[in-house]
């Protein structure tokens, strides 16, 4: 699974429903990072909301964390050399990243669901909503996916 991690809402003036909408908007040509979640790492990353990728649109993968940037032109690039992108995938806080382009999202993924506050959950089930996006709560450890409704019918 590739997850797109919402960050920008926390040292902004924007809500989480607004970053949201800001990557549902994106142009096809718009170039973005995302971890790759796989059952023997989880997830690495601190970020607890973000958007699952369509794979079909990454275009590019790093065996550990590139600390990619954008040029002039809106592209990414890498400022770590291999070894440092293969090291950094070793660490406690490493984690594995690819890019992909536009906005192939699929669902809207939380860690930490019940932990959050209301509020946030609230923004989370309005975007959903408005982009026709499912809810997946995500295992931090193994980065299983569970459906929210799925919660919601063992109850």
């Amino acid at each position: 699974m590739f997850v797109r991690w919402l960050g920008a809402y926390r040292n902004s003036n924007h809500t989480l429903f607004e970053s949201i909408d800001y990557e549902m908007d994106r142009e096809e040509s718009e170039e973005w990072a995302c971890e790759h979640i796989t059952k023997s790492t989880g997830s690495r990353v601190h970020a607890k909301v973000g958007l699952a990728v369509d794979p079909a649109f990454i275009f590019r993968s790093f065996k550990g964390d590139c600390w990619s940037e954008y040029d002039h032109e809106g592209r990414l690039y890498t400022t770590r050399g291999r070894s440092q992108i293969q090291n950094a995938h070793t660490t406690k806080w490493g984690h594995t990243e690819s890019w992909g382009r536009g906005n192939h999202f699929t669902a809207i993924v939380v860690k930490d669901y019940w932990q959050i506050s209301g509020k946030i959950r609230h923004q989370i089930k309005l975007a959903a909503e408005k982009h026709g996006l499912e809810i997946l709560i995500m295992d931090r450890n193994s980065g299983h996916v569970k459906r929210l409704d799925a919660y919601s019918r063992q109850q």
